[in-house]
């Protein structure tokens, strides 16, 4: 839903994909996601909503570059209903297979199938990933000491940041922290679970539950893969 790619390198290699697959035609898709609305839900967002902006300037651009760069007659969609951010993957499956072509009892048999999957996955718990709990945090002595600290992050995103830690954690709505022992102390201990915020935009029913961390509250989850997988 990001497109932090320079369009018009985005566009050369485009250019160089359609050319691998003729006499096939390149078709472009991209789902969008709102992430203005998910910037906003930050109380301290410069970092993020200046990286939205650029994204959204990067897509009013893409358009041209892909025209500049020889491809007119690439079939490119922007406008597909957003795929993660949803509580159903039906009106996005509609809109791509329709978009690729696919015959309308396929399109429907496609479409259940996937909806029964996404359902199993939502109700299932994550087994990489374990809810430790609610900590308190401090400016100058952070429980977990590592990582990117900017927010935006959702409990996925940070847990990708934080590949090789064992501990990562959400403040704040979405900063995020990385560290391979939780500091401990009387300015560390632990609180109540719902001193740690609401759940991380798009991750509602996920288990163990996605909490996306208060002030100065962190939500520590213990992850024992590299990445969680995508749900």
């Amino acid at each position: 839903h990001e497109l932090p790619l320079e369009p018009r390198r985005l566009a050369r290699a485009a250019a160089a994909a359609s050319k691998a697959l003729a006499p096939r035609q390149l078709r472009i898709l991209h789902f969008a996601s709102a992430v203005w609305q998910a910037s906003l839900h930050y109380f301290e967002r410069g970092g993020t909503l200046l990286s939205t902006a650029l994204s959204e300037l990067h897509h009013a651009q893409l358009d041209q570059a892909i025209s500049a760069a020889g491809l007119g007659g690439v079939l490119w969609s922007t406008h597909l209903p957003a795929l993660t951010n949803s509580s159903t993957v039906a009106p996005s499956l509609h809109a791509m297979l329709r978009f690729l072509g696919a015959a309308p009892l396929e399109e429907e048999r496609l479409v259940l199938a996937a909806e029964s999957a996404f359902s199993r996955a939502r109700r299932r718990p994550d087994e990489t990933l374990r809810w430790v709990g609610c900590h308190l945090d401090v400016a100058d002595s952070r429980g977990l000491p590592e990582g990117p600290r900017s927010f935006g992050h959702t409990s996925q995103a940070c847990a990708a940041a934080c590949t090789g830690y064992p501990l990562f954690g959400l403040q704040g709505g979405g900063q995020c922290f990385c560290g391979h022992a939780y500091v401990g102390g009387a300015n560390h201990t632990r609180v109540a679970d719902n001193k740690c915020g609401r759940v991380c935009p798009g991750e509602g029913g996920k288990l163990p539950a996605r909490l996306c961390g208060g002030g100065w509250r962190n939500a520590v989850f213990a992850q024992s893969g590299d990445l969680l997988p995508v749900r």
